[in-house]
């Protein structure tokens, strides 16, 4: 028994002194990869590259990295080399995939530099798993992307997969200062695959969504803000309230802005035409200074020409929606304008006087009970007056 522990004792000094065993984790192993790829040619830098995946216990970002400095200095020669562009294309990817953060700088500015499509698309997708955090970056793909959507818009034609991936990255990155800008992207024209992408990114970004959408509507163009809205109307996990919040801030930025141009004029009376419908079919009540101001404008821009008969119906039944004794004040007011028209021999359009009449019934304010009286009086159609004996009847305490 002596004998045997004497023996493996020597052994084990044995071992003790024998050469070094690399293994996957071992710095050398990196350091001689490294050493490989420094003095072998284009071919030997992509092997290098690829027998580099098998040590997967390794940490080989220093040699992904020297390859990002290779083909960043060497840009020129390797594009136009087919073994240079696998070397470029295999390298990004790697830094990519292994998410090496510290590569995320020298990756945007070689984005910066190059005029590769391919390659700008590559380096694109690896910054989506490289420069989480890096706001300088974020900021920097949202303004190139702001004016590459510019440049769409004057007419120059796209690369889709390029603003895709872009979009893409940028929902990875979850920003929130990039929600705007993907916004714009998804709703601007580009093809359905930068839609889908622009809708799957959006869902990625930090924050709440009300609160994106609603500075979108308050910072964005006219165009994008009607974008915005309906967009919100699309979302079927967003709350009834959410829905109302977005809506009554569309109204408000419709009634108040300042267009600066005619268009501008006539988008943000959509707005407004659209903040009211969505407002009217989830039966919200109040916000009635800014219904009879809508209201009012409706009058005035029907009257000019400017919109349809059907927004100042649509007008109408917000206030009698709102549920409030301001409304009905002003839906009275103008029962008595078109009375005194018919009582003059104007026309009085039949399906709009039906509509104040209608919805003075369903606010039930006895404000309106002398004017109702008397439309049965004048000489309207037999719908017309019964419509208004049927208001009647609705009102409180008569």
């Amino acid at each position: 028994m002596k004998k045997f522990t004497a023996a493996v004792i020597c052994l084990i000094l044995l071992i003790g002194t024998a050469a070094p065993v690399f293994s996957a984790d071992n710095p050398e192993v990196v350091e001689a990869f490294r050493k490989n790829f420094t003095r072998g040619s284009l071919a030997t830098k992509v092997r290098v590259l690829q027998d580099s995946i098998e040590y997967k216990d390794a940490d080989m970002s220093p040699l992904y990295i020297l390859s990002l400095d290779f083909i960043i200095n060497n840009s020129w020669m390797l594009q136009n080399d087919t073994i240079g562009r696998d070397l470029m294309f295999f390298t990004i990817r790697l830094l990519g995939t292994n998410g090496i953060a510290e590569s995320a700088d020298n990756l945007w500015q070689f984005y910066n530099v190059v005029d590769d499509s391919a390659l700008m698309i590559e380096i694109m997708n690896a910054l989506g798993d490289t420069a989480a955090g890096k706001q300088d970056i974020v900021y920097g793909i949202n303004a190139w992307l702001r004016e590459y959507n510019t440049g769409f818009r004057a007419g120059k034609t796209p690369d889709n997969k390029l603003v895709a991936e872009t979009v893409s990255t940028l929902g990875k990155l979850g920003d929130p200062t990039s929600f705007p800008i993907v916004f714009t992207t998804g709703t601007i024209g580009y093809s359905d695959v930068v839609n889908f992408s622009a809708t799957e990114a959006l869902g990625k970004i930090e924050g709440y969504f009300t609160d994106h959408i609603i500075e979108v509507i308050r910072s964005s163009i006219p165009e994008e803000k009607i974008a915005a809205l309906k967009a919100a109307y699309g979302q079927s996990n967003l709350l009834r309230e959410d829905k109302a919040s977005i809506a009554l801030v569309g109204l408000d930025i419709g009634l108040y802005s300042e267009p600066e141009t005619s268009t501008d004029e006539a988008q943000l009376r959509e707005l407004r035409y659209e903040a009211v419908r969505q407002l009217t079919a989830l039966n919200w009540a109040g916000a009635t200074d800014n219904l009879v101001k809508h209201f009012d404008s409706s009058v005035f821009e029907l009257e000019q020409g400017l919109c349809r008969k059907v927004n100042l119906i649509e007008a109408i039944d917000a206030l009698g929606n709102s549920d409030t004794h301001d409304a009905a004040v002003r839906l009275t007011l103008y029962l008595e304008v078109l009375n005194s028209y018919t009582e003059n021999g104007q026309i009085v359009d039949e399906q709009v006087i039906l509509s104040v009449i209608r919805n003075l019934g369903e606010l039930g304010d006895n404000t309106a009970f002398d004017y109702l009286l008397y439309t049965g009086y004048l000489n309207y159609s037999g719908t017309v007056q019964r419509a208004a004996r049927e208001a009647l009847k609705n009102l409180k305490n008569i």
